[in-house]
């Protein structure tokens, strides 16, 4: 069928495109109503995705925000934050006061 040719390799490029698995194939397996879609699926986006980060270690989108100078946080914990006593609080500081909610 090659409706199933169809999903199957939208479903590869989108995950190598984005680097979503799993969204990827219950967005896919959703629109079709179809279960017996599943391994197919699961085993093009795996395919894609491992290819596209051999190939590029982040997503198109990351691309674009790092060449633009955006910051954003990445998806590993910096070495410096442990996580068992560092809050959002002990970070910044010092709040303004247009940023507080009144009570």
């Amino acid at each position: 069928h090659p409706g199933i040719y169809a999903m199957v390799g939208s479903a590869a490029m989108l995950s190598g495109f984005n680097h979503m698995t799993m969204a990827t194939v219950t967005l896919l397996v959703e629109a079709s109503m179809d279960l017996a879609l599943i391994p197919p699926l699961m085993l093009s986006v795996f395919v894609s995705y491992l290819v596209s980060r051999y190939i590029n270690h982040h997503a198109y989108d990351e691309q674009l925000i790092m060449k633009k100078g955006v910051a954003f946080l990445d998806l590993e914990i910096p070495r410096n934050v442990d996580g068992s006593s560092v809050t959002a609080a002990s970070l910044y500081g010092e709040l303004p006061d247009d940023v507080c909610l009144p009570a």
